[in-house]
């Protein structure tokens, strides 16, 4: 997918305007960071799978060609968002995205690094510095609360639930607000959610000019 392509696509769904759009989709845009996806499941996990199966899979690949002056990677702070996050995209990263049906997991990441620098979770993440995102895994109540455990590394791993409401606002610390007991049993089931974390390796090759 042409980040032109991407850019496009993301302004009509959510009615942003080039303005207006978020900072991780705008400086994706700026540095042409193009997207190679496979969505056949039986290329995203191996045979032999064990746990549970995902309904659905994509590995993704994003970054853009090496030319003469082209950065070896990117950052951006966004704050827009709340708390404050800075990340920091490599020439070639990417992920896998796993669709359990009632939890979407962000695995395998590499080559996205980051750091929350505002508020309670700044102060949490602050002894990690800049971390590798490791994965993401997320479920959404029917009122639109996103509840996530987000697992870093830089020399110790760190795992933390949050929660982010649907108007965007971060809820002030770690885990969920005691009084939602449904927010809690959503945390459960990503803790539950147990499966192998063997992949074939990614493939870590430039990406291609288009055309």
């Amino acid at each position: 997918m042409d980040h032109n392509e991407y850019f496009l696509a993301f302004l009509q769904v959510t009615g942003h305007t080039p303005a207006s759009a978020p900072k991780f989709v705008s400086a994706s845009h700026r540095h042409g960071e193009d997207f190679l996806i496979d969505y056949r499941l039986e290329n995203v996990i191996p045979r032999g799978w064990r746990g549970t199966t995902p309904k659905r899979g994509m590995n993704v690949k994003a970054g853009w060609p090496r030319r003469a002056g082209s950065p070896s990677s990117y950052s951006y702070e966004d704050k827009s968002s709340d708390p404050h996050v800075e990340v920091t995209h490599d020439q070639v990263n990417g992920y896998r995205i796993l669709d359990f049906g009632n939890a979407i997991v962000y695995d395998d990441m590499y080559g996205v690094t980051g750091r929350v620098t505002s508020g309670i979770l700044g102060l949490i993440f602050q002894f990690l510095g800049t971390a590798d995102g490791v994965e993401t895994r997320f479920a959404v109540s029917p009122d639109g609360t996103q509840v996530s455990r987000t697992t870093a590394r830089k020399l110790v791993t760190n795992t933390q639930t949050v929660t982010t409401f649907a108007d965007g606002k971060v809820w002030p610390s770690p885990g969920v607000p005691e009084n939602r007991p449904d927010l809690k049993a959503l945390e459960a089931r990503l803790i539950e959610l147990q499966f192998d974390r063997v992949y074939d390796p990614p493939d870590r090759s430039p990406v291609p000019p288009r055309g």
